[in-house]
C-alpha cells in the first residue's frame, strides 16, 4: 500500500507548497485542490498541479513511440 503526502500546505499569496514542512523545490503551475479516489475507492484529498520539467521522459509499455 502507498503512503500519502502528509501535511501538504499551499500558500496562495507566496505559491509555495509544502509537503510534511518541506517546501516543494521545483517550478509548477496550475495548483488545484481536488478529491481522488484512494487505493480502497474512498474520497481522498489532493492535488493536481503541472511541474516544469527541464528533461521528461514517458514509459508506456503498450505503446511503442517512433523515434524523431
Amino acid at each position: 500500500m502507498s503512503d500519502y503526502a502528509r501535511l501538504v500546505t499551499v500558500d496562495v499569496d507566496t505559491g509555495a507548497i509544502t509537503v510534511d514542512g518541506e517546501e516543494l523545490p521545483w517550478f509548477y503551475r496550475d495548483v488545484t485542490p481536488t478529491v481522488i479516489e484512494g487505493e480502497n475507492g474512498e474520497p481522498v484529498p489532493g492535488l493536481t498541479l503541472t511541474l516544469a520539467c527541464a528533461d521528461l521522459t514517458v514509459i508506456s509499455p503498450s505503446k511503442v513511440l517512433p523515434d524523431g
